[in-house]
């Protein structure tokens, strides 16, 4: 927000950044660091604020609050009909990132701000809710519960093209773990308020973190422009290589997340069937808490520490303790190392999430598509959690004893994280050398 009609004048020590007219890059400090971006908190707590929002929403709906609610609706059939609607529903999220982040790049090329796709995605979003909370069979549910994910689907696909735009790449780590944070409060606050409170109170408590979660979005103004695609696209050695990098991270994440959703789908029937405990929702309610408790503790140093030491080798180790804790799992099930092993569990996947995000910006193909890049990213994320229970229920099924069963799955488990730390280990692109288009003038972020 230069004066116009004179020279830029410095504000709060930040030297003016250049005018449009001279088609240069704004200046930047000897840090790296763009003078509309300060990595202070509140500035991280307004980037990662919707990313609380909507792991909220993603916990709360599909694991509590839609069976819930089916199981009134549908009775006997629950089921099968959760089933049919959490496939359906996977599909319309995996088709609404790429989609709606090919569109918000399309604008942001031309001049545009992603800011009206933002918040025309969170406002069906919200109609959605509202209309699943009044939803009084199994058809209207089904049409609010897909307006609501295509909704969130659309916001989140402009929201997540924020952090490089707003972010230097010095600071994608320390901005990622900060959202990997965000991610495990949201999925335990969604999970704890749908659990405890029921449906009614999760609906009016989606709704109550989904606007300001959106409002602080909003307030996030980018300091990078959204390079315009070269025709032809980019060529060359170095663009091949960024094509197999991003080829890797996404098969890397596409196996640890199998890992993790064979866990979570069948760890409350292992405990049911295997190791006959009482209560094992309780259980699994008790191994959720202490893997989150182990992600936390996790998180927001990883998330720093890959600036400095690099991503891929961060996530590789954040699968050692997860395949060591499927291994136990299968090799040792005993509630006593169950328990004790969820945390370790947590400390791996903890430093996962807090990296993820940052090594997914490093390896983005080149070409300004980097909205729709990270919604194809997206499907690495969901397609895992619909494949779990086929992949896992084939592998039950072939085995007439349960415990032999379960000892087969979390040796699959095992072999994925694994194999997922193998994998990313082979990704050569490091942090600084992500080419996602000039910093240029822009307005300044709020401080």
């Amino acid at each position: 927000m230069g004066a116009t009609g004179g020279r830029p004048r410095a504000r709060d020590g930040v030297p003016p950044r250049a005018g449009r007219d001279t088609g240069g890059t704004a200046a930047r400090s000897p840090a790296g660091i763009s003078p509309a971006w300060r990595p202070t908190m509140p500035n991280q707590l307004r980037l990662a604020a919707y990313w609380f929002s909507l792991n909220v929403q993603t916990a709360a709906l599909l694991a509590i609050v839609v069976p819930q609610v089916l199981d009134r609706l549908v009775g006997a059939g629950h089921t099968e009909a959760l089933a049919r609607l959490a496939t359906v529903a996977a599909v319309v999220a995996m088709a609404a990132g790429p989609a709606a982040g090919a569109l918000s790049d399309a604008v942001a090329a031309r001049g545009g701000a992603r800011r009206p796709i933002l918040l025309a995605g969170a406002a069906l979003n919200l109609v959605g809710l509202a209309a699943m909370a009044g939803a009084g069979g199994l058809r209207s549910l089904t049409a609010s519960l897909l307006v609501a994910t295509l909704g969130q689907g659309i916001s989140q696909a402009a929201y997540q093209a924020l952090l490089p735009d707003v972010v230097p790449e010095s600071g994608w780590g320390t901005a990622s773990g900060y959202m990997g944070v965000a991610t495990l409060l949201g999925t335990a606050a969604g999970l704890g308020v749908a659990g405890l409170a029921g449906p009614g109170a999760a609906y009016a408590f989606m709704v109550a973190v989904l606007v300001p979660g959106v409002l602080a979005a909003a307030t996030v103004e980018p300091a990078r422009a959204v390079p315009r695609r070269a025709a032809g696209g980019p060529a060359g050695e170095g663009a091949l290589r960024g094509r197999r990098d991003y080829g890797l991270a996404f098969a890397a994440r596409l196996l640890l997340l199998l890992g993790v959703g064979l866990l979570n789908t069948f760890v409350l029937y292992f405990l049911q069937d295997d190791l006959h405990l009482s209560n094992p929702g309780a259980g699994a309610a008790g191994i959720a808490g202490l893997a989150l408790a182990g992600a936390a503790v996790a998180s927001l140093g990883a998330g720093r520490l890959s600036d400095r030491a690099g991503r891929s080798g961060l996530v590789a180790l954040s699968g050692v303790p997860m395949a060591l804790t499927a291994v136990v799992f299968a090799a040792l099930p005993r509630p006593d190392l169950i328990f004790a092993c969820a945390g370790v569990f947590g400390v791996g996947y903890g430093a996962y999430v807090s990296v993820d995000w940052a090594l997914a910006l490093d390896v983005l193909p080149r070409g300004g598509h980097v909205a729709r890049d990270l919604g194809v990213w997206g499907i690495a994320g969901g397609l895992p959690y619909v494949a779990a229970p086929a992949v896992g229920g084939w592998v039950l099924s072939r085995f007439a004893a349960p415990a032999a069963g379960y000892q087969a799955l979390f040796l699959v488990a095992g072999a994925c994280f694994a194999a997922g730390s193998a994998v990313v280990l082979a990704v050569r692109r490091r942090p600084g050398s992500a080419d996602l288009g000039p910093r240029v003038p822009g307005p300044s972020m709020p401080v």
